[in-house]
């Protein structure tokens, strides 16, 4: 058949994307060996080699990556101003501050501070998206990242976050009224202890409670 009847034939392939990182603390030479599968197509595929001069320089690409999601889902809120502010933290304490940085991290966790906020239900808690009914595991974590960012002195409502933590105390349960096929809500009971400490509302007798039924945790 002539070519332009050629039925092409295409060979099935699955992209892989393999990262590796590392600090050159002097000058002596660093090797970094890269094992090719056998049967690599030599006509695919790249190696990029980037070298930072510092911490700060080597993450301001990557913020590009934490702005606010275009689905605005509670929990892909919580996952996009979380890294900022930990970043925000982190160029603080190592004093790596720079001004166009910290001033676009800023508006980017105020943001996402205040639409969060916004989707707290009445009860306290949070659902998954904007209406929904409130999820323990996800206002933890909705908690947890308003108490960090407040940590980083951001500026969060107080009553807001007394209203979570409420919410999340009506959560606990005795672990010896948990069945043994529902063990996964220890789980997410020892999540919700941790998130409330670190707001400052920590439960000592319900995490002695459950660290003696520890051995029934993943």
């Amino acid at each position: 058949q002539p070519p332009d009847q050629w039925l092409p034939i295409l060979k099935y392939s699955a992209p892989e994307t393999v990262g590796t990182a590392g600090q050159l603390d002097d000058a002596t030479p660093r090797l970094e060996a890269i094992s090719l599968p056998r049967r690599y197509d030599v006509t695919q595929g790249d190696l990029v080699v980037q070298v930072a001069p510092s911490l700060a320089a080597a993450t301001t690409p990557a913020l590009e990556a934490v702005k606010l999601p275009e689905y605005d889902s509670s929990e892909a809120i919580v996952s996009s101003f979380l890294p900022n502010v930990v970043t925000y933290r982190a160029f603080q304490k190592l004093n790596l501050a720079d001004a166009g940085m910290e001033a676009e991290l800023k508006d980017l966790v105020s943001e996402a501070v205040q639409k969060l906020s916004a989707r707290q239900n009445v009860d306290g808690g949070w659902g998954w998206w904007g209406n929904e009914e409130s999820n323990p595991y996800l206002t933890a974590y909705a908690l947890f990242g308003l108490s960090q960012a407040r940590q980083a002195g951001f500026a969060v409502n107080e009553g807001s976050l007394n209203s979570a933590a409420a919410y999340l105390a009506g959560q606990i349960v005795n672990p010896a009224q948990v069945p043994g096929d529902e063990a996964w809500r220890l789980n997410r009971q020892a999540f919700i202890l941790f998130v409330l400490a670190d707001a400052g509302q920590g439960d000592t007798s319900a995490t002695v409670t459950l660290y003696e039924a520890r051995d029934r945790l993943a």
